[in-house]
Protein backbone atom coordinates (compact mmCIF):
# COMPACT_ATOMS: atom_id res chain seq x y z
CA UNK A 1 0.00 0.00 0.00
CA UNK A 2 2.87 2.50 0.51
CA UNK A 3 4.79 1.65 -2.82
CA UNK A 4 0.87 2.28 -4.57
CA UNK A 5 0.71 5.21 -2.82
CA UNK A 6 3.83 6.60 -3.23
CA UNK A 7 3.07 5.88 -7.01
CA UNK A 8 0.08 7.84 -7.23
CA UNK A 9 1.92 10.84 -5.82
CA UNK A 10 4.71 10.85 -8.80
CA UNK A 11 1.67 10.56 -11.73
CA UNK A 12 -0.35 13.26 -9.98
CA UNK A 13 3.19 15.22 -9.97
CA UNK A 14 3.36 13.97 -13.36
CA UNK A 15 -0.29 15.34 -14.61
CA UNK A 16 0.10 18.52 -12.86
CA UNK A 17 3.01 20.17 -14.42
CA UNK A 18 1.24 21.60 -17.54
CA UNK A 19 0.01 19.52 -20.62
CA UNK A 20 -2.48 16.71 -19.49
CA UNK A 21 -1.35 13.62 -20.30
CA UNK A 22 -4.11 11.63 -20.54
CA UNK A 23 -6.75 10.97 -23.27
CA UNK A 24 -10.32 12.44 -23.11
CA UNK A 25 -11.64 8.92 -22.58
CA UNK A 26 -9.60 9.17 -19.55
CA UNK A 27 -10.26 12.07 -18.32
CA UNK A 28 -13.83 11.19 -18.30
CA UNK A 29 -12.88 8.23 -15.61
CA UNK A 30 -9.95 9.35 -13.57
CA UNK A 31 -9.95 7.23 -11.42
CA UNK A 32 -9.52 4.51 -13.25
CA UNK A 33 -6.70 6.43 -15.22
CA UNK A 34 -4.78 6.84 -11.89
CA UNK A 35 -4.90 3.42 -11.22
CA UNK A 36 -3.81 1.85 -14.22
CA UNK A 37 -0.56 4.54 -14.85
CA UNK A 38 0.14 3.75 -11.13
CA UNK A 39 0.00 -0.15 -11.46
CA UNK A 40 2.80 1.04 -14.09
CA UNK A 41 4.54 3.02 -11.71
CA UNK A 42 4.35 0.74 -8.69
CA UNK A 43 6.63 -1.80 -9.83
CA UNK A 44 9.34 1.30 -10.60
CA UNK A 45 9.02 3.38 -7.21
CA UNK A 46 9.56 -0.12 -5.40
CA UNK A 47 12.57 -0.87 -7.27
CA UNK A 48 13.91 2.56 -6.19
CA UNK A 49 13.02 2.10 -2.55
CA UNK A 50 14.68 -1.34 -2.15
CA UNK A 51 17.80 -0.35 -4.20
CA UNK A 52 21.10 -1.23 -2.92
CA UNK A 53 19.56 -1.54 1.04
CA UNK A 54 21.56 -4.08 2.58
CA UNK A 55 18.86 -5.92 4.58
CA UNK A 56 20.21 -7.60 8.42
CA UNK A 57 18.72 -10.78 8.54
CA UNK A 58 17.55 -11.44 12.23
CA UNK A 59 20.14 -12.73 14.69
CA UNK A 60 20.42 -16.66 14.58
CA UNK A 61 22.80 -19.01 16.50
CA UNK A 62 24.03 -21.48 14.08
CA UNK A 63 25.39 -24.99 16.02
CA UNK A 64 26.96 -27.58 14.67
CA UNK A 65 25.81 -30.26 17.40
CA UNK A 66 28.40 -33.43 16.14
CA UNK A 67 27.04 -36.78 17.96
CA UNK A 68 28.32 -37.44 21.26
CA UNK A 69 31.75 -39.17 21.59
CA UNK A 70 30.58 -42.67 22.88
CA UNK A 71 34.36 -43.27 24.17
CA UNK A 72 35.91 -40.12 25.14
CA UNK A 73 39.79 -40.04 25.58
CA UNK A 74 40.67 -37.10 27.28
CA UNK A 75 37.96 -35.35 29.20
CA UNK A 76 38.79 -31.55 29.69
CA UNK A 77 42.04 -32.51 28.37
CA UNK A 78 43.35 -35.14 30.04
CA UNK A 79 42.81 -39.25 30.14
CA UNK A 80 42.65 -39.77 33.51
CA UNK A 81 39.66 -36.88 34.20
CA UNK A 82 37.18 -39.39 31.97
CA UNK A 83 36.72 -41.73 35.16
CA UNK A 84 36.31 -38.87 37.52
CA UNK A 85 33.52 -37.58 38.72
CA UNK A 86 32.83 -33.94 38.31
CA UNK A 87 33.20 -33.47 42.17
CA UNK A 88 36.56 -35.02 41.37
CA UNK A 89 37.79 -32.62 39.25
CA UNK A 90 39.37 -29.15 39.47
CA UNK A 91 37.85 -26.13 37.01
CA UNK A 92 40.19 -22.99 36.59
CA UNK A 93 37.26 -20.70 36.50
CA UNK A 94 36.54 -17.21 35.70
CA UNK A 95 35.05 -14.59 38.15
CA UNK A 96 32.11 -12.12 36.79
CA UNK A 97 33.23 -14.09 32.79
CA UNK A 98 30.79 -11.62 31.06
CA UNK A 99 32.65 -8.98 31.99
CA UNK A 100 35.16 -8.35 29.63
CA UNK A 101 37.57 -5.49 28.20
CA UNK A 102 37.04 -7.41 24.77
CA UNK A 103 33.07 -6.94 25.01
CA UNK A 104 33.67 -3.16 26.03
CA UNK A 105 32.36 -3.42 29.40
CA UNK A 106 33.23 -0.70 32.00
CA UNK A 107 35.29 -1.60 34.69
CA UNK A 108 36.24 -5.36 33.75
CA UNK A 109 36.66 -8.28 35.80
CA UNK A 110 38.38 -10.08 32.52
CA UNK A 111 40.66 -8.84 30.00
CA UNK A 112 39.39 -11.34 26.86
CA UNK A 113 36.09 -12.57 26.19
CA UNK A 114 34.10 -15.85 26.85
CA UNK A 115 34.67 -17.68 24.12
CA UNK A 116 38.79 -17.03 24.57
CA UNK A 117 38.64 -18.11 27.84
CA UNK A 118 37.23 -21.28 26.84
CA UNK A 119 39.71 -21.77 24.61
CA UNK A 120 42.46 -20.96 26.50
CA UNK A 121 41.31 -23.31 29.21
CA UNK A 122 38.80 -22.04 31.35
CA UNK A 123 36.28 -24.45 32.28
CA UNK A 124 33.93 -22.23 35.01
CA UNK A 125 32.03 -19.73 34.08
CA UNK A 126 30.46 -17.21 37.11
CA UNK A 127 28.26 -14.93 34.78
CA UNK A 128 25.62 -12.35 35.80
CA UNK A 129 22.00 -12.46 34.30
CA UNK A 130 20.15 -9.36 34.10
CA UNK A 131 16.59 -8.09 32.75
CA UNK A 132 17.32 -5.28 30.68
CA UNK A 133 14.40 -3.43 27.87
CA UNK A 134 12.48 -6.75 28.06
CA UNK A 135 15.86 -8.98 27.02
CA UNK A 136 17.95 -11.01 29.26
CA UNK A 137 21.19 -9.84 29.06
CA UNK A 138 24.92 -10.71 30.51
CA UNK A 139 25.37 -7.18 33.02
CA UNK A 140 27.55 -6.51 35.25
CA UNK A 141 25.61 -4.02 37.92
CA UNK A 142 23.56 -1.62 35.77
CA UNK A 143 23.52 -2.83 32.37
CA UNK A 144 24.30 0.90 31.35
CA UNK A 145 27.82 -0.01 31.83
CA UNK A 146 28.32 -2.89 29.83
CA UNK A 147 25.69 -5.61 28.41
CA UNK A 148 25.78 -8.39 25.87
CA UNK A 149 22.58 -10.61 24.95
CA UNK A 150 22.73 -13.67 27.11
CA UNK A 151 21.56 -15.82 24.02
CA UNK A 152 24.41 -14.77 22.37
CA UNK A 153 26.66 -15.27 24.97
CA UNK A 154 25.27 -18.45 25.29
CA UNK A 155 25.72 -19.53 21.78
CA UNK A 156 29.06 -18.61 22.16
CA UNK A 157 29.33 -21.44 24.68
CA UNK A 158 27.56 -23.35 22.78
CA UNK A 159 29.95 -23.53 20.15
CA UNK A 160 32.50 -23.97 21.71
CA UNK A 161 30.87 -27.14 22.96
CA UNK A 162 30.16 -28.20 19.78
CA UNK A 163 33.92 -28.32 18.48
CA UNK A 164 35.06 -29.30 21.56
CA UNK A 165 32.63 -32.39 22.22
CA UNK A 166 35.06 -33.73 25.23
CA UNK A 167 35.04 -30.77 27.34
CA UNK A 168 32.61 -30.41 30.58
CA UNK A 169 31.53 -26.50 31.65
CA UNK A 170 30.49 -24.86 34.57
CA UNK A 171 28.28 -22.26 34.44
CA UNK A 172 27.57 -20.44 38.13
CA UNK A 173 25.01 -18.00 37.80
CA UNK A 174 24.28 -14.80 39.95
CA UNK A 175 20.84 -14.11 38.48
CA UNK A 176 18.16 -11.39 38.69
CA UNK A 177 15.85 -13.20 35.80
CA UNK A 178 13.30 -16.10 36.25
CA UNK A 179 13.27 -19.60 34.51
CA UNK A 180 11.06 -19.05 31.87
CA UNK A 181 13.52 -16.08 30.26
CA UNK A 182 16.52 -18.14 31.31
CA UNK A 183 14.68 -20.89 29.03
CA UNK A 184 14.18 -18.83 26.52
CA UNK A 185 17.60 -17.73 25.82
CA UNK A 186 19.09 -21.56 26.36
CA UNK A 187 16.76 -22.00 23.73
CA UNK A 188 17.36 -19.51 21.41
CA UNK A 189 20.98 -20.73 21.63
CA UNK A 190 20.37 -24.03 20.89
CA UNK A 191 21.60 -25.00 24.56
CA UNK A 192 18.59 -27.27 26.14
CA UNK A 193 19.70 -30.50 25.07
CA UNK A 194 23.40 -29.96 26.29
CA UNK A 195 21.98 -29.52 30.48
CA UNK A 196 23.08 -32.29 32.85
CA UNK A 197 20.14 -32.64 35.89
CA UNK A 198 21.54 -33.76 38.82
CA UNK A 199 19.23 -34.98 42.29
CA UNK A 200 20.61 -33.09 45.29
CA UNK A 201 22.52 -35.72 46.75
CA UNK A 202 23.20 -38.43 44.28
CA UNK A 203 26.67 -38.69 43.77
CA UNK A 204 27.54 -36.61 40.32
CA UNK A 205 28.68 -38.69 37.23
CA UNK A 206 32.03 -38.81 35.45
CA UNK A 207 33.20 -36.75 32.84
CA UNK A 208 33.20 -39.34 30.42
CA UNK A 209 29.63 -40.57 31.76
CA UNK A 210 29.00 -36.92 31.08
CA UNK A 211 30.60 -36.76 27.40
CA UNK A 212 29.06 -39.60 26.36
CA UNK A 213 25.66 -38.32 27.31
CA UNK A 214 25.90 -35.30 25.08
CA UNK A 215 24.67 -33.69 28.57
CA UNK A 216 27.71 -31.55 29.40
CA UNK A 217 27.09 -28.42 30.55
CA UNK A 218 25.94 -27.86 34.53
CA UNK A 219 24.04 -24.74 35.44
CA UNK A 220 24.06 -23.78 39.15
CA UNK A 221 21.85 -20.80 39.94
CA UNK A 222 21.16 -18.84 43.11
CA UNK A 223 17.67 -18.09 41.39
CA UNK A 224 16.74 -21.43 40.48
CA UNK A 225 13.23 -22.12 39.39
CA UNK A 226 12.36 -25.68 40.82
CA UNK A 227 10.45 -26.44 37.61
CA UNK A 228 12.64 -26.89 35.49
CA UNK A 229 15.09 -29.31 36.91
CA UNK A 230 18.31 -28.16 34.81
CA UNK A 231 18.56 -25.09 37.06
CA UNK A 232 19.62 -26.29 39.93
CA UNK A 233 20.00 -24.30 43.07
CA UNK A 234 23.56 -23.73 43.42
CA UNK A 235 23.60 -23.64 47.49
CA UNK A 236 22.21 -26.94 47.18
CA UNK A 237 25.34 -28.54 45.22
CA UNK A 238 28.22 -26.36 46.75
CA UNK A 239 29.74 -24.44 49.26
CA UNK A 240 32.39 -21.34 48.60
CA UNK A 241 34.90 -19.11 50.89
CA UNK A 242 33.70 -15.25 51.45
CA UNK A 243 33.58 -13.22 47.81
CA UNK A 244 34.96 -9.59 49.29
CA UNK A 245 38.45 -9.83 50.49
CA UNK A 246 40.17 -6.60 49.80
CA UNK A 247 43.66 -7.32 50.46
CA UNK A 248 45.29 -10.78 50.08
CA UNK A 249 45.12 -11.11 54.13
CA UNK A 250 41.43 -11.16 53.58
CA UNK A 251 42.06 -14.86 51.61
CA UNK A 252 41.20 -16.95 53.84
CA UNK A 253 38.89 -20.38 54.53
CA UNK A 254 36.21 -19.32 55.98
CA UNK A 255 33.01 -20.78 55.67
CA UNK A 256 29.96 -18.46 53.90
CA UNK A 257 27.22 -19.45 51.72
CA UNK A 258 26.40 -23.50 51.24
CA UNK A 259 26.51 -26.07 53.36
CA UNK A 260 29.55 -27.95 54.48
CA UNK A 261 28.56 -30.85 53.50
CA UNK A 262 27.83 -30.12 49.74
CA UNK A 263 29.91 -31.93 47.69
CA UNK A 264 31.39 -28.74 45.32
CA UNK A 265 33.49 -26.42 46.98
CA UNK A 266 34.07 -22.81 45.12
CA UNK A 267 37.25 -20.83 45.82
CA UNK A 268 37.13 -17.03 45.81
CA UNK A 269 40.07 -15.81 44.93
CA UNK A 270 39.87 -12.24 44.32
CA UNK A 271 40.26 -9.23 45.12
CA UNK A 272 37.61 -6.47 45.08
CA UNK A 273 39.04 -2.68 46.31
CA UNK A 274 36.88 -1.16 45.49
CA UNK A 275 36.43 -2.71 41.70
CA UNK A 276 38.47 -5.49 39.97
CA UNK A 277 41.62 -4.28 38.92
CA UNK A 278 44.81 -5.96 36.96
CA UNK A 279 47.33 -4.82 39.20
CA UNK A 280 45.11 -6.54 42.30
CA UNK A 281 45.24 -9.38 40.16
CA UNK A 282 48.83 -9.47 40.30
CA UNK A 283 49.06 -9.38 43.83
CA UNK A 284 47.09 -12.23 44.48
CA UNK A 285 47.01 -14.90 41.39
CA UNK A 286 50.40 -16.16 41.14
CA UNK A 287 52.08 -19.16 43.05
CA UNK A 288 52.84 -20.13 45.28
CA UNK A 289 50.60 -17.59 47.03
CA UNK A 290 47.49 -19.39 44.97
CA UNK A 291 48.22 -22.96 45.02
CA UNK A 292 49.19 -22.68 48.87
CA UNK A 293 45.83 -20.40 49.74
CA UNK A 294 43.62 -23.35 47.77
CA UNK A 295 46.23 -26.72 49.54
CA UNK A 296 45.11 -24.83 53.11
CA UNK A 297 41.64 -24.75 52.52
CA UNK A 298 41.24 -28.57 51.06
CA UNK A 299 42.95 -29.11 54.28
CA UNK A 300 40.68 -26.74 56.44
CA UNK A 301 37.40 -27.57 54.79
CA UNK A 302 37.71 -31.20 53.66
CA UNK A 303 37.17 -30.56 50.15
CA UNK A 304 38.98 -30.56 46.65
CA UNK A 305 38.33 -26.53 45.60
CA UNK A 306 36.60 -27.66 42.54
CA UNK A 307 36.15 -23.89 41.46
CA UNK A 308 39.42 -21.68 41.38
CA UNK A 309 37.72 -18.49 40.63
CA UNK A 310 40.17 -15.17 39.64
CA UNK A 311 39.76 -12.15 38.23
CA UNK A 312 41.83 -11.41 34.83
CA UNK A 313 42.86 -15.14 34.70
CA UNK A 314 45.66 -13.95 31.90
CA UNK A 315 47.22 -12.71 34.92
CA UNK A 316 49.47 -15.35 36.79
CA UNK A 317 49.25 -19.35 37.42
CA UNK A 318 45.58 -20.23 37.70
CA UNK A 319 45.71 -23.18 35.38
CA UNK A 320 49.17 -24.43 36.59
CA UNK A 321 47.45 -24.21 39.81
CA UNK A 322 44.55 -26.07 39.23
CA UNK A 323 46.86 -28.81 37.55
CA UNK A 324 48.81 -29.78 40.11
CA UNK A 325 45.67 -29.46 42.32
CA UNK A 326 43.81 -31.82 40.05
CA UNK A 327 46.71 -34.24 40.46
CA UNK A 328 46.84 -34.05 44.03
CA UNK A 329 43.25 -35.02 44.26
CA UNK A 330 44.13 -38.16 42.14
CA UNK A 331 46.55 -39.45 43.36
CA UNK A 332 44.65 -38.81 46.45
CA UNK A 333 41.76 -40.46 45.37
CA UNK A 334 39.53 -37.03 46.64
Amino acid sequence: MLVRALAGMVLVGVVGCGETPLSTADAAQPSVALDAVADVLTEDVADVLTADVPVKPPWRCERRRPAPVVTPTRCNGAASRCARRLDQVVFPTTHNAMSTRADRFTLPNQERSMSRQLGDGVRGLMIDLHRYQGDAYLCHGPCTIGRRRLAEGLCDIGTFMDEHPEEVVVLILESYIEGPELEGALREAGMLEDLHTQAVGAPWPTLGAMVSSGRRVVILDDNADPTRPWDMAVWDFAQETPFSATTPADLDCRENRGRSGNSLFILNHFLTAPTALPRLADMVNHDPFLVDRARRCRQSRGRLPNFVTVDFYETGDLFAACEALDAEAADAGM
